[in-house]
């Protein structure tokens, strides 16, 4: 008797909420040969490119160096992470990472993103079965319909904001228990759950909050007394949950105002983005494709059936007008918000994102969702002439579709067709359900969750993936060779390398590097890069065009090059002639490891001439003949990168007109390459380099030397400076732009060398004063040092950035600036101990706040429960 009344009591609804969306998105994934079951992985634009490095750092940091939950080498050269970790890495489902090696880190993915789906449709079944009276079957499907939401799906490779999915329903729960049992703790963990798990979702979640806190009070209006009470109740929550999560909103907040913060919009243009009438036909199924990534619509798809439902919430009388009227007003502006840009940028913090436009309509989904649930418990009180209204609806949509279908790519005929197919099913369906013909209730459950998969499916076959074999061999191959360098150096340096598979290499694969593409990427990190004549753009710096010199500086021991031309794998970003100058460390079939030995990989004496000047944005060899003759005391006059002014210019199908400012050059025969052909006798055996800016933000020139291609990352939108030849001396050298566009404009087009006597001898004066490292982690580095002159100061080649302390011999010192940038501190002669320190400012401050805030609500609610 017993196991019957277990089995009784047994609810499996939830269970096929959870498993619904899991099981149709496995079946998908095993039909396109996603690994183990063919080559393909999820994995694609910023996934591919950013995320997955991201998930290599949050292995290693929870495995092997905590510390990089502060900072990390492994970000450029020098950057803090708790900015990374707050937006990116602190999903608790995350933890599934530890499980798998790097070469499998794409298959972890595909289980975090199901478990993701199956949690939103779990979390939304909770909430509806909490919420409204909607029978099990209808909420099921609803629940799978929310999970596999035109946003949701759009954004599956946007992993770190799923979250949000599963989150959102539990805040809007707690919510109601503010109205319904004066009950806060729910909405105060759940918020401040969001809040710490990606403040960027939870700032867009508490904007929405504000809205169902309004459309709630409308339902649940009784006196004004007792409302003032729940909006008390309401804000007091809220502000409880920032000060749970202010350990990482601080020290977030204050990282923000150092990079993707200084980007905030300071003019707002008061109108349209788009007409707005253009949002119906993104209810079309797998109204989607790769180029409304970039910029596009919002993501709005739900099915036919519910979205009729969301038409008909604003006819049913027996939903009290107020309610109505307060439901419309925060459906215009959701409207308003996804179309006009005062209120787009309001919920993106006044930010135009860089891609992935309107991210916060998913939460125009779960509204609409919540609409749906409010008409469904009164379903039986609609008649079949309120079915004009969502009909009219359908054919609003299905004829704006046929009218944009040439502006709007992803529309086609099919699309179209069908999702009018559904459109004429929902409303028969609806009608059947007035007449109470019980196959409408068996049946159109299952339906609503074929819409939603074919959408799914639909929309997921318009993008292309990454090859699961590219990515574990680049992984297995690049990490062979990194062990190879640990096993017999477990100093400190960096690593550089000819090529690449993402900007955060050094993330994936534990090492200290050069590169970085990050939403956090401070813009004084890429102005610096600018200064050294590096390609950089807002949240993206690569290391691509080094020479000696800068090399030695930054203290890069080690370089990768790539011997296998095989792009696929190994994306070439720079060719380094001047490298040659390195021996050869180890090499295999794929990569040569070459070591440095100028490299200053730790702090260096240098003078206190190094504080006082500043780097041009503009001029790199300037800049680095500034450092040059600041680094040491006595410096000659001479500069270390001279000019060479003795070259011949051809011209291949082109013609040139000379400006104050630039040279333009333009073809003569648009069908036929043009060619820049710059011939040089070098009277030395130094390396040579030439400087070069114009409009190269393209992938339509190309560069030689003696007909080798000399690779170059790109956009290029500043000043680079390319290494092309050494060695040459009294040889002929030809230098080639082959130019495949009608125009080309060249701002600098220099040739320099640089003096290797000169380097040497400074070189040699600097490594003789170099920090002897006694500890190193991601976030501090020791040592000692002997000061045998005065004025001077112990440099590091690490941005001075406000949360570095320094101490000498155990005692506090300031931090100064070397040239603007970098990390200098003033030591005195004699013998001593050198420790610098990097903790996130405002961690702290942050840490107690909320230490003392929980500790504060655990003894409330405990004396709230002992009260009899």
């Amino acid at each position: 008797m017993k196991i019957i009344k277990i089995k009784e009591k047994i609810q499996f609804e939830p269970t096929i909420a959870f498993l619904t969306p899991i099981i149709l998105m496995t079946i998908y994934f095993i039909a396109i040969g996603v690994y183990p079951f063919g080559h393909n992985t999820i994995m694609t634009v910023d996934l591919g490119q950013q995320y997955i490095d991201f998930f290599g750092l949050f292995r290693d940091t929870i495995l092997h160096h905590p510390a990089s939950f502060f900072y990390s080498f492994a970000k450029d050269i020098g950057g803090d992470m708790i900015g990374v970790w707050s937006y990116y890495l602190l999903s608790p489902l995350n933890i599934i990472f530890l499980f798998f090696n790097k070469e499998h880190l794409d298959v972890a993915v595909v289980i975090i993103t199901l478990l993701k789906y199956g949690l939103a449709s779990l979390a939304f079944y909770f909430f509806g079965l909490k919420t409204s009276k909607v029978p099990p079957k209808f909420l099921i499907s609803i629940s799978v319909s929310y999970a596999l939401s035109g946003f949701f799906v759009a954004n599956q490779f946007n992993i770190m904001w799923l979250d949000a999915a599963y989150l959102t329903p539990l805040v809007a729960w707690g919510i109601y228990l503010i109205f319904k049992k004066n009950q806060t703790r729910f909405y105060t963990v759940f918020l401040a759950a969001i809040l710490i798990i990606n403040y960027y979702m939870g700032y867009m979640i508490c904007i929405f909050a504000v809205l169902y806190f309004i459309f709630l009070a409308s339902i649940n209006y009784h006196t004004f007394r007792l409302l003032v009470k729940q909006l008390v109740n309401f804000l007091i929550a809220s502000i409880g949950s920032a000060l749970i999560a202010a350990f990482i909103l601080l020290p977030t907040f204050f990282q923000l105002t150092q990079s993707k913060g200084t980007y905030t919009i300071k003019k707002i243009n008061w109108k349209f983005e788009y007409n707005p009438f253009k949002m119906l036909t993104k209810f079309n199924i797998g109204a989607y494709n790769f180029d409304a990534i970039s910029s596009g619509l919002p993501n709005l798809f739900i099915p036919s059936f519910l979205l009729a439902l969301v038409i008909l919430f604003f006819s049913i009388k027996k939903i009290e007008l107020r309610t109505r009227f307060t439901a419309l007003l925060i459906t215009i502006f959701l409207i308003l918000s996804l179309s006009f840009e005062p209120f787009d940028l309001l919920w993106h913090g006044f930010q135009f994102p860089v891609w992935y436009p309107y991210r916060f309509s998913y939460l125009a989904i779960f509204w609409l969702l919540i609409l749906s649930l409010q008409t469904f418990e009164f379903i039986e009180e609609i008649t079949l002439k309120q079915l004009i209204i969502p009909a009219i609806f359908f054919v609003a949509i299905t004829s704006c579709s046929i009218f944009e279908r040439k502006n709007l790519n992803y529309l086609n005929y099919p699309i179209i067709i069908v999702s009018a197919a559904f459109f004429v099913i929902s409303v028969a369906a609806l009608g059947g359900i007035i007449n109470k013909y019980q196959i409408f209730n068996r049946f159109f459950p299952a339906l609503i969750v074929l819409e939603a998969t074919i959408n799914a499916y639909v929309s997921i076959s318009m993008i292309g993936f990454i090859s699961h074999s590219d990515f574990a061999k680049y992984i297995q191959t690049t990490n062979n060779s990194l062990q190879k360098i640990k096993k017999t150096d477990s100093g400190f340096y960096r690593i550089g390398k000819s090529f690449e598979r993402t900007n955060n290499d050094a993330m994936l694969l534990d090492f200290n590097g050069t590169d970085q593409f990050n939403s956090m990427l401070e813009p004084q990190t890429s102005t610096l890069y600018a200064k050294l004549g590096q390609p950089q753009s807002e949240g993206d710096v690569i290391y691509a065009n080094g020479n000696l010199f800068t090399d030695s500086l930054l203290g890069i021991k080690y370089f990768l090059e790539n011997k296998k031309n095989k792009p696929e794998v190994y994306k070439p970003i720079g060719t380094r002639m001047d490298v040659q100058n390195y021996g050869i460390k180890a090499k295999d079939q794929n990569i040569v490891i070459r070591e440095n030995p100028y490299a200053l990989t730790n702090g260096f004496l240098v003078s206190n001439k190094a504080l006082k000047p500043d780097l041009a944005l503009i001029n790199p060899i300037t800049n680095y003949n500034t450092i040059y003759h600041n680094l040491v005391q006595q410096s000659d006059f001479e500069d270390l990168f001279l000019p060479f002014y003795s070259y011949h210019e051809k011209l291949v199908n082109l013609k040139k007109k000379s400006s104050a400012t630039w040279n333009t050059y333009t073809k003569i025969n648009p069908a036929k390459p043009g060619k820049i052909i710059i011939s040089l006798t070098p009277k030395t055996n130094d390396p040579y380099y030439v400087s070069l800016n114009g409009d190269l933000a393209d992938h339509k020139i190309k560069y030689c030397v003696n007909g080798q291609n000399i690779e170059q990352d790109e956009p290029i939108q500043n000043t680079v400076v390319q290494s092309i030849f050494q060695n040459k001396k009294d040889q002929n050298v030809n230098y080639v732009l082959n130019v495949d566009r009608k125009e080309l404009n060249l701002y600098d087009l220099s040739f320099y060398f640089m003096d290797s006597k000169k380097f040497l001898v400074q070189n040699t004066q600097l490594q003789h004063n170099q920090l002897k490292l006694t500890e190193h982690h991601s976030n501090s580095l020791k040592g000692n040092i002997e000061v045998k002159e005065q004025n001077q100061v112990l440099f590091f080649s690490i941005p001075a950035v406000k949360g570095w302390h320094a101490s000498v011999d155990g005692k506090r010192v300031p931090i100064k600036k070397a040239f603007r940038n970098f990390i200098a501190i003033p030591v005195k002669p004699g013998k001593h101990t050198v420790k610098i320190t990097y903790l996130p400012p405002y961690f702290i401050t942050g840490l107690t706040i909320s230490i003392v805030t929980s500790g504060g609500l655990m003894i409330c609610l405990y004396l709230k429960r002992r009260k009899p």
